[in-house]
């Protein structure tokens, strides 16, 4: 059986890995759909998730922002480097803190 050509095995495991990163890339650009705040309520930790709705209260901390988050379907505390008021959309993680889930957030626009 011939071995294969250096140059051959370097083009292939080139080629192969640019697949891979563009798989990845993929994958991590998916975002997840929006969904309501009663069908969170269920998920585990560290889900990544998009909530929309009405922000009815804010409590500044030390380092962050408690927001409530309310739609048609319940409320929601959101952690927040930032404060909002009005309409936005989130999207973030689950987090269960005192056997209540909240959402930190990675991302929030103002709609």
């Amino acid at each position: 059986m011939p071995t294969p050509h250096p140059q051959s095995l370097l083009k292939l495991s080139l080629i192969i890995s640019f697949l891979g990163i563009l798989l990845l890339l993929f994958l991590s650009s998916k975002e997840p759909q929006l969904t309501t705040i009663n069908n969170t309520i269920k998920l585990e930790e560290g889900k990544l998730i998009k909530l929309q709705g009405n922000i009815t209260f804010s409590d500044e901390k030390e380092n962050f922002f408690i927001l409530t988050l309310e739609d048609k379907t319940g409320k929601m505390n959101i952690i927040s480097e930032k404060n909002f008021s009005n309409q936005i959309e989130v999207l973030g993680k689950t987090e269960i803190y005192r056997n209540k889930t909240q959402i930190r957030a990675e991302r929030i626009i103002e709609k």
